[in-house]
């Protein structure tokens, strides 16, 4: 039997670790001062990074026409499926405009539509995606957009290139890191009563019925806000009804599954018969919702076990909002049985969660109290980048050159060999991503090329 360590914050403020069981169904529950039963964690196969495009599978000399199906196009590249979720915003770092290739979506490998790259670049490089759809594949040309470049991501601005990263564990149930990090992270800093986070709001939208926000200047859309099947949901302006949900019967509240995916909506209209209140449905994970954008400042969404008339604006609260337990729901082995869990301090005296026999890897859920940032100069003979250090936590490499630099774990840095470093790349390292290395790294590059490296423990 194997046993890995996964380590979870457990202690409370009062600074005790906490205790933790399992029941038959493989859920964990962990016993906190501030826990909160809307945050769920679930792990599985972990993706890290932000660029969703694998350069690795990329089809070259084919392109995605309009009809979904590959076509041999000398000069062109395509991705492999790429995951999606409807109502995201795909935006890629560079479009190669043409009205003849562009990005295809599907439903499990069925073609659905089409969107072409000239209309893409049209729309700042950016495309929507549509509902009913769960992949795409997107075209490139090897001339314009080299395939070491390309950058694909979520969001409505590009941002700097990273490298596709992938961690996976065949053994634990799906799960995509961006969940099982937001899940984590609100279960140990929770948002206060009020869920909605104006912020990250969508102004001058509402969610239509289909659950993908909709044009309108008068309304404003929430965010994907975590839920809990049973919870009745409050939604006021500054402690009342009135305006608690604009009356509409185009706008209202959405629901969806763990992967964000849609399934049912109500309209605004319906909900405020019902006092302004909504009851989550048994599937959902998250939950979408449309309010009026002159509420903007006094809207507040709670869940039944807080006060819904007095006002708080969104905020982060280290433990959540009071007593209780959280539940961290663990996917069960291979052989269908809930795994054995421990506690016990690790040698920083901190509670550690120790799941045996989960899976050979190791995923580390933790923080680091210390940092040092140094530059590196490289040279053609191999230098140290950073040295051996047992309790590093993180660590971040950029190469600021204009000429490409090969790092090498525990020996000695070679051209051409170990882990390469084009011009301007970096590589970021933490358990949590699943690429800790604690020995030290050395480097090789042409003379005077200068390497930042930044280092957590």
């Amino acid at each position: 039997m194997v046993e890995k360590m996964l380590r979870v914050a457990t202690r409370g403020e009062d600074g005790t670790a906490k205790p933790l069981q399992t029941d038959a169904a493989g859920s964990l529950k962990i016993k906190t001062t501030g826990g909160d039963k809307r945050y769920l964690m679930q792990i599985g196969t972990l993706t890290t990074g932000k660029n969703l495009f694998n350069k690795s599978t990329a089809i070259a000399d084919s392109s995605i026409p309009n009809t979904g199906i590959t076509k041999v196009e000398p000069g062109w590249y395509h991705t492999d499926y790429i995951a999606v979720h409807p109502g995201n915003t795909i935006v890629f770092s560079k479009v190669t405009s043409s009205a003849g290739v562009g990005t295809a979506f599907y439903e499990d490998g069925v073609f659905k539509s089409f969107v072409s790259n000239a209309t893409i670049k049209s729309n700042s490089d950016k495309v929507l995606v549509p509902s009913g759809v769960n992949q795409m594949r997107s075209t490139a040309m090897l001339a314009d957009i080299p395939i070491d470049t390309w950058q694909i991501e979520i969001g409505q601005v590009s941002t700097p290139y990273e490298n596709f990263r992938e961690f996976n564990s065949s053994y634990l149930q799906q799960k995509k890191m961006d969940d099982l990090i937001s899940q984590t992270e609100r279960s140990l800093y929770a948002p206060g009563k009020n869920l909605f986070n104006k912020a990250v709001a969508k102004s001058g939208h509402y969610i239509n019925a289909s659950g993908l926000p909709e044009p309108s200047s008068s309304w404003i859309a929430t965010d994907f806000m975590p839920v809990y099947p049973g919870e009745k949901i409050f939604f006021r302006s500054n402690g009342a009804v009135v305006n608690g949900m604009n009356d509409s019967t185009i706008a209202g509240v959405a629901f969806y599954d763990r992967d964000r995916t849609f399934i049912s909506w109500k309209n605004n209209t319906t909900i405020n018969a019902d006092n302004g209140t909504i009851e989550v449905l048994d599937r959902a994970w998250f939950m979408r919702a449309s309010g009026a954008m002159t509420a903007l400042d006094t809207w507040q969404v709670t869940t039944d076990n807080e006060n819904p008339e007095a006002y708080e604006p969104f905020q982060i609260k280290r433990g959540g909002n009071g007593g209780g337990s959280s539940t961290v729901n663990f996917a069960v082995t291979k052989t269908g049985q809930p795994v054995s869990v421990t506690t016990e301090e690790d040698e920083y005296g901190k509670s550690v969660l120790r799941v045996v026999d989960s899976a050979p890897f190791l995923a580390e859920i933790t923080g680091f109290d210390n940092a040092t940032h140094a530059s590196v100069t490289v040279a053609t003979t191999s230098v140290l980048a950073l040295d051996a250090n047992a309790i590093r936590k993180y660590a971040l490499i950029e190469n600021t050159s204009d000429q490409a630099v090969f790092l090498a774990y525990g020996i000695a840095a070679e051209g051409d060999k170990g882990i390469k470093l084009n011009p301007s790349e970096k590589i970021e390292m933490s358990a949590m991503k699943g690429n800790l290395y604690k020995g030290a790294i050395n480097a090789i590059g042409a003379v005077s090329h200068v390497l930042l490296v930044t280092e957590g423990y």
